[in-house]
């Protein structure tokens, strides 16, 4: 993952919260392939709550919350 300690800090906290709150498998969108497979990526959890990368889910099942500006 390319992105500071602090920032998957505060990423993990988020999909923590949002386990917390009733979302059974969060995840937010990368919007980069990071697993070079060809298709974008997205940041969820593990089995014991590390900060992990998701393959094979559509922006719709994420908890991505859009403006509807592009």
């Amino acid at each position: 993952m390319d992105v500071t300690d602090a920032e998957k800090a505060a990423i993990r906290d988020t999909l923590l919260a949002w386990r917390a709150a009733g979302t059974e498998q969060p995840v937010i969108p990368v919007y980069r392939d990071v697993d070079v497979d060809g298709a974008p990526d997205f940041y969820g959890l593990d089995a014991f709550g590390r900060l992990t990368v998701v393959s094979g889910v559509t922006v719709a099942d994420t908890v991505s919350v859009s403006e509807g500006d592009l």
